[in-house]
C-alpha cells in the first residue's frame, strides 16, 4: 500500500480574500494575509530549514533553525512566527544565517547528552570546530538513545 503525503508548509495554511505582495530571496510572491514567511517560501519553492514547525500546530518558534533576515528589521526573527506583510524583503540564505542555523544545530544535539558526553563534545570544538562537534555529538545522542 502506497501512502502519498502531502507538503508539509511548516505552518498552518491561511485561505483568504486579501493578499499581499513580498519579496522572497529576490522572487516576488504573493500569499493571502495571515500566512507565515515560512509557508509563503515554501508555496514558491524555497525551502527554509525547520525543525519544530508543522502543519498540524500553530507556530512557537523554538528550534530558531528557520530564522531569516527582514530588510529593514534588526535581528534573525523565526520564519514560522513571522507574517507576510505587503512590501517585506526576506533573505533566506547568507553566511550569518547559516552560522546561526549550525549554532542551533550544536546547541540541539548538547541538550541531549549527559555532562561527560557535554565535555568532551566541547573539547572537540575547541580543537577541531563545531562541524566535527556535531558529528560527534550526533553519533553520541543516537548512542545514548539506545535501550
Amino acid at each position: 500500500m502506497t501512502m502519498l503525503r502531502d507538503a508539509d508548509y511548516g505552518t498552518p495554511t491561511r485561505q483568504g480574500t486579501t493578499a499581499v505582495s513580498l519579496t522572497i530571496d529576490g522572487r516576488v510572491v504573493r500569499v493571502p494575509v495571515g500566512t507565515s514567511v515560512m509557508a509563503a517560501a515554501r508555496q514558491h519553492d524555497v525551502q527554509i530549514p525547520k525543525l519544530c514547525a508543522t502543519d498540524s500546530l500553530e507556530a512557537f518558534g523554538s528550534c530558531r533553525l528557520c530564522l531569516v533576515e527582514i530588510d529593514g528589521r534588526r535581528g534573525t526573527p523565526a520564519s514560522c512566527t513571522t507574517l507576510a506583510e505587503e512590501g517585506l524583503v526576506v533573505h533566506t540564505q547568507s553566511a550569518r544565517l547559516k552560522a546561526l542555523r549550525l549554532h542551533g544545530r550544536y546547541l540541539g544535539y548538547m541538550r541531549q547528552l549527559k555532562a561527560k558526553a557535554k565535555a568532551e563534545v566541547r573539547a572537540l570544538r575547541a580543537k577541531k570546530g563545531v562541524r566535527a562537534a556535531i558529528k560527534r555529538a550526533r553519533k553520541l545522542a543516537a548512542e545514548s538513545a539506545r535501550p
